[in-house]
């Protein structure tokens, strides 16, 4: 929907020999609005023009670096996996008893942990949504068009929202 600009507009890649539709024999609740059109192709021209695919990969690997170099802080200690691409990160959190580990090995997620550090984010004004196993996944979704001074922000504000959360917990 975001090809859009804020219009809904289905986007669909297929090649010609599927092609097989005759006039109106497809319909779907997409189709027809003109002014999601106009917005689309606009919205496409614009990501042509400014290479956006290529400033959010600059900006992915910078949000991937510094959510690195958070999960390395000796005071830290709960990141267990980052993972995604581009823009679209998710930042495990598990519980930082190194002997508790499920079936396959790996860290038990830490639900509570990243349910207080969503909560003091929210209080330092960024906004993030949870997933993952045991919703310890807290999903870093920036828009495209983010720039480097706001990645560091937010970054910040996560790297204090976290440390914040951990201490809460330990009280």
């Amino acid at each position: 929907r975001p090809r859009g600009g804020a219009q809904p507009l289905a986007v669909i890649a297929f090649t010609e020999e599927l092609n097989k539709w005759g006039p109106a024999a497809h319909t779907g609740t997409f189709r027809g609005s003109q002014l999601s059109f106009v917005a689309g192709a606009a919205s496409i021209g614009y990501m042509q023009e400014t290479k956006l695919w290529e400033h959010a990969a600059a900006r992915g690997e910078q949000l991937r670096k510094r959510m690195t170099e958070l999960q390395a802080a000796s005071d830290v200690g709960c990141i267990g996996d980052i993972r995604g691409r581009g823009l679209m990160q998710g930042v495990e959190l598990v519980r930082d008893h190194a002997d508790e580990v499920d079936a396959s090995g790996r860290p038990m997620p830490d639900g509570a942990l990243a349910g207080r550090t969503q909560v003091e984010c929210f209080k330092r004004g960024m906004l993030l949504e949870r997933g993952g196993r045991g919703g310890a996944v807290m999903r870093m979704l920036p828009p495209l068009v983010i720039q480097e001074a706001q990645i560091d922000q937010a970054c910040d504000i996560f790297a204090e929202a976290l440390r914040a959360a951990i201490a809460h917990g330990r009280e």
